[in-house]
């Protein structure tokens, strides 16, 4: 299996996988931030999402909004 491959079943796997706790922690889609495999999580798209107050930054505002389990599931989408 040569690395693009690798990056596919990888992204797929989060895709499905990570889907359902997602929707639980956020109250929305993984797929409104994760169109496809090839382009993974929009990190752009859900930090104007998430919207971070002023001086705030992306981590913050998730933790003050949904927990620690916000935090770890944006971290799994993006390793």
């Amino acid at each position: 299996m040569n690395d693009f491959e690798t990056y596919c079943l990888k992204e797929r796997y989060k895709q499905l996988n990570l889907n359902m706790p997602f929707l639980k922690v956020f109250g929305v889609r993984l797929s409104k931030f994760f169109p496809n495999v090839l382009l993974g999580f929009d990190v752009v798209a859900f930090d104007k999402w998430i919207a971070p107050k002023d001086n705030q930054n992306t981590w913050g505002a998730i933790f003050e909004k949904y927990g620690q389990p916000g935090v770890d599931l944006v971290k799994k989408l993006i390793e």
